[in-house]
C-alpha cells in the first residue's frame, strides 16, 4: 500500500502498436508538406498508413538537405515503459534478469537485404563480389522471373552463405495492373522456391513496399512460413529513418488483439546515392546504436555499378562493423529472437539460473 507507483499520462503500449502498425492502407497517404515525401501517387504502399506527424516526428539534416524521421519513437517509448518496470524493481528489492537484445555479449546487430529487381546475373555477380570483399551475407529477395538457372547466381548465393528469400510484386507490370490477394501471393511464392531450388522460404520484402489494407498480409506469409517480412520502409527520400517507429522485429497483433505469427522487421533507407545522399547512413546508424536496435539496408543490385554505389555500399557495411556490429541474415535474425523471447527465467532460484519450455533452443542465448 505504500510502495512505489509509476503513472504514464499516455497509454505507452497503445502508442508502441499504433505507431509500428499504423492505420489499414486503403488509399493514398497525406504526401510531407516539404515535398519530400509525395505519398499521392497512386500506389498503394506501407508508408501510407503511416501515423507519425510530418513536422513534428521529422528533423531537417542540412548536409542531406531535407528532413526525415531521424528518431526511433515507438523504440523510446518502449525504453521507457521498460525503465520504469526496472526503477520499481529496485525501489521493492526484487530483482529482475534482463535478457540483451543480442547473443553473446554483440554491441550490435546489422541486416542487408538486397532486391533481385531485373535479375541481371552480370550485376548480381558484382554483388556477390563486393559482398566478399567485405565478409558480409546478405539476404537475397527474388522476384520473378528470377535469376536464369543458368546463370549460377542461386548456387553462389547459397555456397557462400546467403539468405535466398522471396520479393512478392503486386503490381510492376501496368498492362496487367496491381494483383494484391492471396492466391497471387501464393503462386508467386511456390514460383521462386521451384525457380531457386528450394523447399521454404522464410523471408518476404514487398516489391515497391507495396502493401493494402491491415494485417491480413501476415496472415498470408504464416501461411506459407514465411517467419519474417521486411515490408515496412521508406519509398521516398522524407520517409527514410523510422517512420514505423522502430528498428527492432515486432509480431504484429490483429485486430482482435491476438498475435501473428511473423516478425516485421522494417529498413532504414534504400540505395545511397541513388535515392539519398549517402551522408544519411552514418546518422542512422547511431540511431539505431541509441535503442539496441538492428540497422536493416536495402540495396538493390542493378543500381551496383553505378557511380559511387558501389562504394556507399562498402561505407554502410564499414560503419556497422565499426560499432562492433555483425550482419546476419534475415532468417538468422528470426531464429534469435524467437528463442530470445521463449527464453524463460525462474526468480525463486537463487543463481537465477535458466528454467526453459522443453521446446527452447538455448544456442546462441549466452
Amino acid at each position: 500500500n505504500r510502495g512505489p507507483m509509476v503513472c504514464w499520462a499516455a497509454d505507452l503500449v497503445r502508442s508502441v502498436v499504433h505507431i509500428q502498425q499504423g492505420v489499414p492502407v486503403v488509399r493514398d497517404g497525406v504526401p510531407a508538406p516539404d515535398g519530400a515525401a509525395p505519398l499521392d501517387d497512386n500506389i498503394l504502399k506501407a508508408e501510407d498508413g503511416l501515423v507519425l506527424d510530418w513536422r513534428h516526428d521529422r528533423a531537417f539534416h542540412g548536409e542531406a538537405g531535407f528532413a526525415f524521421f531521424d528518431i526511433p519513437v515507438a523504440d523510446h517509448l518502449r525504453q521507457w515503459l521498460i525503465s520504469s518496470v526496472l526503477w520499481v524493481s529496485r525501489e521493492v528489492g526484487i530483482p529482475l534478469p534482463r535478457l540483451g537484445y543480442f547473443p553473446k555479449g554483440a554491441s550490435a546487430i546489422a541486416h542487408l537485404s538486397l532486391d533481385t529487381d531485373g535479375n541481371d546475373p552480370e550485376l548480381a555477380g558484382f554483388m556477390l563480389d563486393r559482398l566478399k570483399e567485405n565478409g558480409v551475407r546478405a539476404t537475397w529477395c527474388n522476384i520473378l522471373p528470377c535469376y536464369p538457372r543458368d546463370s549460377r547466381v542461386f548456387e553462389r548465393i547459397r555456397e557462400e552463405g546467403h539468405e535466398i528469400a522471396f520479393h512478392y510484386d503486386s503490381g510492376s507490370d501496368p498492362r496487367i495492373g496491381f494483383r494484391w490477394n492471396r492466391e497471387e501471393f501464393l503462386t508467386q511464392y511456390h514460383q521462386v522456391c521451384r525457380a531457386a531450388g528450394v523447399d521454404r522460404i522464410l523471408t518476404n520484402k514487398n516489391h515497391y513496399t507495396r502493401w493494402e489494407g491491415g494485417t491480413e498480409f501476415f496472415e498470408w506469409c504464416v501461411e506459407v512460413g514465411v517467419e519474417i517480412e521486411s515490408t515496412r520502409g521508406p519509398s521516398k527520400p522524407g520517409t527514410i529513418g523510422f517512420p514505423f517507429g522502430s528498428c527492432h522485429p515486432w509480431f504484429p497483433l490483429d485486430r482482435l488483439g491476438k498475435r501473428i505469427g511473423c516478425l516485421e522487421f522494417p529498413f532504414l533507407t534504400q540505395d545511397p546515392v541513388v535515392t539519398v545522399p549517402a551522408c544519411v547512413t552514418g546518422d542512422l546508424h547511431r540511431a539505431v546504436r541509441s535503442v539496441e536496435g538492428i540497422a536493416h539496408f536495402l540495396f538493390h543490385p542493378a543500381h551496383i555499378r553505378k557511380p559511387g554505389v558501389a562504394e556507399a555500399l562498402s561505407q554502410v557495411l564499414t560503419e556497422g562493423k565499426s560499432y562492433g556490429g555483425e550482419w546476419w541474415t534475415a532468417a538468422e535474425i528470426s531464429a534469435w529472437e524467437r528463442r530470445r523471447r521463449a527464453a524463460l527465467a525462474d526468480a525463486r532460484k537463487g543463481d537465477w539460473s535458466a528454467a526453459t519450455r522443453t521446446d527452447t533452443d538455448w544456442t546462441g542465448l549466452e
